[in-house]
Order: structure tokens, then C-alpha cells, then sequence
């Protein structure tokens, strides 16, 4: 997913360019780029994938959190949605088969030193599945994660209840 993966790259980048304000925060289309000074209130609101008014986090840099500058990025399988012969299919490719990925995650929201890392780490969770993913975001060096199973469960990472807002 290409346009995912440039979102994020893009909002790094539009970060930089706000480098002379000591906080701030750029939205490419929910990929968010942050900088915070530590004086700033803000929270991010993580939509929740079935009902467009609903909240399924508040995500908060932690007190006292350093470095300054991290990313947040979501991805999942409800929003670029479309029907084939075989049923309701995603954008969401897996590497190894070629094919929309066959997941149990329906949607990653990942916290990381970068908005690219942060959603090259959320598209490999929900490909990857919930089996191992919570391991792969550990090595990887996600910072926290939420992972939305289909089930309705909500899978984290070590650590992400710190930055629950």
C-alpha cells in the first residue's frame, strides 16, 4: 500500500518543515507526526473501524516522555473494502501468497519514532495477523499498539496503557 506507507513518509516531512515551532502536529489523512514540546494538551482520537462516531482510543505521549517527535499511523482492512466472487475483499496485500491478506486483525493503530515506521508497522500487524504480531511490533520498536481483532478484542503491546489518554 503505497499510499499509506507515502502518507506517512509525507508527514515526517511536513514535521521537519515545521521545525522552528517547538510543538506540533501534522494530519495526512491519519498518519499524524508529532512534536511535542511538552506544553501542549492534545490527544489523538483512534476512530473505531464500524461506527464513524466512535472512539476506540485517545492516545497521549506519556509525562515526561522523550524523545519529542514520534508518529501514529492506523491501518486495517474496513475502509478500502470492495466485493469479489469470493467475497468481501482489501487492499491489504500479503507478500507471500500474492493475495489480500487473510487476517483476524480488522485494525492497527501503532505509536513509533517516526509516522513511517508507524505505518509500515501497522500494515505488517494486520497482515501478519494477531499470531506474532504483538512480538513483531516488540522488535520492531513500536512504541505502543492497539489491535482490533474481529472479534472485538483489543490486543496491546507492552507499555501502551501509558499512553492511553
Amino acid at each position: 500500500d503505497l499510499d499509506g506507507v507515502t502518507k506517512g513518509w509525507l508527514a515526517d516531512r511536513a514535521l521537519r518543515l515545521l521545525g522552528r515551532y517547538p510543538s506540533a502536529l501534522v494530519d495526512a489523512d491519519g498518519d499524524v507526526a508529532v512534536r511535542d514540546s511538552g506544553s501542549a494538551d492534545w490527544s489523538i482520537a483512534v476512530g473505531h473501524p464500524q461506527d464513524d462516531r466512535a472512539e476506540l482510543a485517545r492516545l497521549r505521549a506519556p509525562q515526561g516522555w522523550s524523545p519529542s517527535s514520534f508518529g501514529v499511523a492506523t491501518s486495517g482492512t474496513s475502509v478500502h473494502r470492495w466485493s469479489a466472487r469470493s467475497g468481501p475483499t482489501h487492499h491489504l496485500i500479503d507478500p507471500a501468497t500474492g493475495r489480500p491478506a487473510e487476517t483476524d486483525i480488522v485494525q492497527a493503530t501503532v505509536v513509533a519514532d517516526s509516522t513511517g515506521l508507524a505505518e509500515a508497522l501497522a500494515k505488517s500487524a494486520v497482515i501478519r495477523g494477531s499470531r506474532g504480531s504483538v512480538g513483531l511490533l516488540r522488535r520492531a520498536g513500536a512504541w505502543a499498539a492497539l489491535l482490533l481483532l474481529d472479534d472485538g478484542d483489543l490486543l496491546t503491546t507492552p507499555g501502551t496503557s501509558r499512553w492511553l489518554a
